[in-house]
C-alpha cells in the first residue's frame, strides 16, 4: 500500500528536531549594544539595526543589552527573561 504522504510531513522541521525558537532582536538607537544570552555574550548590534532570527533553545531565557558607546558617565543596560517555544518567533526591541 503505497501512503500519500509528503516527504515534508514525513520529516520534522529543523526547528522542532533541534528544539529551538527565534528571536529579532531590534537596536533603535544610534548607538551599538552588546547582547548576551543567559550570560553569555553572542554579538555586538549596531545602532539603528536589528538581527533576525537569534536561534535559542525552547524555553525562557535572560536577555541582556549593554550600551557599548555614546554614554556620558554609564551605559543604558536592558534586561529581560521571556519564553519562545519551539519553531516561534518572538521580537525585542531595544533600548
Amino acid at each position: 500500500i503505497i501512503s500519500g504522504c509528503s516527504k515534508d510531513a514525513a520529516e520534522k522541521r529543523e526547528c522542532e528536531r533541534q528544539n529551538i525558537g527565534y528571536v529579532t532582536i531590534t537596536n533603535t538607537s544610534k548607538n551599538p549594544y552588546d547582547i548576551s544570552i543567559d550570560g553569555v555574550f553572542k554579538f555586538e548590534l549596531a545602532g539603528n539595526k536589528f538581527k533576525d532570527d537569534v536561534k535559542v533553545s525552547a524555553g525562557f531565557h535572560d536577555y541582556k543589552a549593554v550600551q557599548v558607546s555614546g554614554y556620558v558617565l554609564y551605559p543604558t543596560v536592558k534586561k529581560i527573561t521571556f519564553s519562545v517555544w519551539i519553531c516561534a518567533k518572538k521580537s525585542w526591541v531595544i533600548p
